[in-house]
């Protein structure tokens, strides 16, 4: 904190005046020495504060809007910073995730997931804002990014919002096509980076998981692998002889079925 110079005058009239009062012990009691001690002190500490009231009211507006913060994006935040990046004071990230796409016999099934599956047509980035009034009444460039488990950039998108003092949302105005280049996509833990105006505001983490035909095509192949690996424990175990231990745990199970 910086000290106000403005103040300085009748922070010294208030101080003699203190002094004054309290070394003439011209006052009643002596609560009214106290009283006037920390007047003094108020007046000082006021003095250090270089805020003004519509800066206090402004940081208490963004104290309430972070206490609202989902837990994604609380997440995202957190990532963000410990990347080394800061966001301005006067946007708070309130929410983050993505928006699944498929169409069915309805028509068109939109849903927020953590887990994308590469049966899905498409998918969208979104985030909400809590803009305070410093930071609105503009235009900001929001930047969208989704990148795979390797690294590999999959999904770039740029818009220019015109930003309002409030909570807005945004969403992409373009999506990822999944389901019709799935064979290019890689399954496993994929980042969604958003940037505002250059700066990174949150980073989070999604899943993308398999498509049901490539689910298929594993679970078809697995049981001749296993049937193999099967057989081939079963011959090493004829080609090796049972140890004492083996045959007492063996008689031990067949003297419990007899029991029984």
């Amino acid at each position: 904190m910086r000290f106000r110079t403005t103040m300085v005058p009748w922070l010294s009239l208030l101080g003699v005046s203190v002094v004054v009062a309290v070394l003439s012990g011209s006052a009643p009691n002596i609560l009214v020495p106290l009283a006037l001690v920390a007047l003094l002190a108020a007046a000082i500490g006021f003095s250090l504060m270089n805020a003004r009231p519509s800066q206090l009211l402004e940081r208490s507006r963004s104290s309430l809007a972070a206490v609202r913060m989902t837990a994604e994006a609380r997440e995202a935040a957190v990532r963000a910073k410990s990347g080394g990046s800061y966001a301005s004071p006067d946007l708070t990230l309130m929410d983050i995730g993505m928006i699944a796409m498929q169409t069915g016999e309805y028509g068109v099934n939109m849903r927020r997931t953590r887990d994308v599956s590469l049966d899905d047509e498409g998918v969208r980035p979104f985030i909400s804002l809590s803009v305070l009034p410093n930071g609105a009444e503009r235009r900001a460039l929001i930047r969208f990014e989704l990148r795979d488990g390797m690294g590999k950039t999959r999904f770039v998108h740029e818009m220019r919002p015109y930003l309002r003092a409030g909570e807005t949302d945004l969403l992409a105005d373009h999506h990822l096509p999944l389901a019709a280049g799935a064979e290019e996509f890689e399954p496993g833990d994929w980042d969604l980076r958003v940037s505002i105006d250059g700066r990174m505001i949150g980073e989070h983490v999604f899943r993308v998981t398999p498509s049901l035909s490539n689910r298929f095509e594993r679970a078809r192949r697995a049981p001749a692998s296993v049937s193999d690996s099967r057989a081939r424990l079963s011959q090493q175990d004829a080609d090796q002889p049972l140890s004492l231990e083996d045959l007492l745990r063996g008689q031990s199970e067949d003297n419990r079925r007899d029991r029984r």
